[in-house]
């Protein structure tokens, strides 16, 4: 089985979205609230990042530590938060700590954020960067464990010219998915 395969078994057919902010609930309370989610037979959790949420790597680090029978995904973990190097390097420390459990999912935010940063908003180039720059880290540093990565995308574009099979000739891609979007 590949490892998109085995991700997707593991996912479930269906998961659960746990807000982020504005709502931002003490981290006792999404622990709970995680906890009853996986009672309840949700055999994936999703979350995001964006202005006024919890840094995704921590936050899921302790989500993963306090419910060990769930794998969580960050549904976007936003790329202009973090250089791709270490949304590689946090994605590799969680999937060591918390084998197949944990799928990095990495988006673009509005292009607010960008001008916060004195950046140019070109999406699409700046996610064939990101990821470019996760593989390198990847390659220089292979993860002890393996661990999937998606790409959030709100349409059909982005994951069609930043998959892994169009950033690089021969190599294959598990795909990415639609954020606020059917699965339909």
């Amino acid at each position: 089985m590949t490892l998109v395969e085995d991700t997707r078994a593991r996912l479930g057919a269906v998961g659960a979205w746990l807000p982020s902010a504005p709502l931002q609930p003490p981290p006792a309370a999404e622990r709970a609230a995680t906890r009853r989610l996986a009672d309840a037979g949700y055999r994936s959790t999703w979350s995001g990042e964006g202005p006024g949420t919890r840094e995704v790597f921590a936050h899921f680090g302790d989500l993963l530590a306090s419910v060990p029978d769930i794998v969580l995904g960050a549904g976007i973990a936003n790329l202009w938060f973090r250089r791709g190097a270490t949304a590689q390097k946090g994605g590799t420390t969680l999937a060591h700590a918390h084998p197949d459990r944990f799928v990095l999912g990495v988006g673009v935010g509005p292009a607010f954020q960008a001008a916060k940063l004195g950046e140019a908003y070109h999406p699409i180039d700046r996610m064939r960067s990101y990821l470019s720059e996760m593989d390198t880290e990847a390659t220089e540093n292979p993860p002890p464990v393996a661990f999937p990565r998606v790409l959030a995308a709100v349409g059909p574009r982005m994951p069609a010219r930043c998959s892994a099979a169009a950033r690089t000739p021969g190599r294959a891609s598990g795909g990415g998915w639609r954020c606020f979007a059917s699965t339909r």
